[in-house]
């Protein structure tokens, strides 16, 4: 398999582990005990505060633009790399600032870590390999 085929690969493989993820946490919520259902419900009813509204909109930001970077990945363009590690950067560090506890549920969990290590393997494949060449070589006209 060679390295153009790898990338593809992966960039999908991402989403569709992302998706399976949301699905699975959806999914999961449902069955939870009786007592973790309860807090679940009350953490739903919760008021935000303008802070955590702030910044789910900033991590909104960042989630669309990993998403219009990894299309640009499969496409090889070369502003793609940079905003594609920037997303997944920023967005992994402003997810730290979000203050409400979170129910994490076992399979969905298992989905977002796959999701997480093909995003590092992604990064790896862009930076790491001759693959990087590729994206020098378009042009910004391109667009």
């Amino acid at each position: 398999m060679n390295l153009n085929s790898l990338l593809k690969l992966a960039v999908i493989s991402q989403w569709v582990f992302v998706i399976i993820c949301v699905v699975a946490r959806i999914l999961e919520e449902k069955y939870l005990p009786v007592n973790l259902a309860e807090y679940a419900a009350n953490l739903h009813c919760a008021k935000s505060s303008m802070v955590e509204i702030f910044i789910a909109v900033i991590d909104l930001i960042f989630f669309f633009a990993y998403f219009v970077s990894s299309i640009g990945l499969l496409f090889k363009k070369c502003w793609a790399p940079k905003i594609y590690l920037f997303s997944n950067m920023g967005g992994l560090l402003i997810m730290g600032f979000l203050f409400r506890i979170k129910i994490i549920t076992p399979l969905s969990d298992i989905f977002s870590e796959i999701s997480t290590a093909l995003i590092g393997f992604t990064i790896c494949l862009i930076y790491f390999s001759p693959l990087k060449e590729e994206f020098k070589s378009t042009s910004i006209t391109s667009l």
